[in-house]
């Protein structure tokens, strides 16, 4: 597996709801380099994993 070509990804939560209204914690690590990204979210769904994935 090359780097960033394979990632675990996976919500944490339901945590108490921040001031800025999120309530879980996306984690997601690449299988190669374990490179890990955690990113506070209001929600658990499938758009809020592309927008990560989607960012520069």
């Amino acid at each position: 597996v090359k780097p960033f070509q394979r990632w675990g990804i996976d919500f944490i939560g339901k945590c108490p709801k921040t001031q800025r209204g999120n309530q879980w914690i996306l984690v997601a690590i690449d299988y190669a380099t374990t490179w890990t990204i955690a990113k506070a979210t209001p929600d658990a769904i499938a758009e809020t994993v592309a927008d990560l994935s989607t960012r520069k």
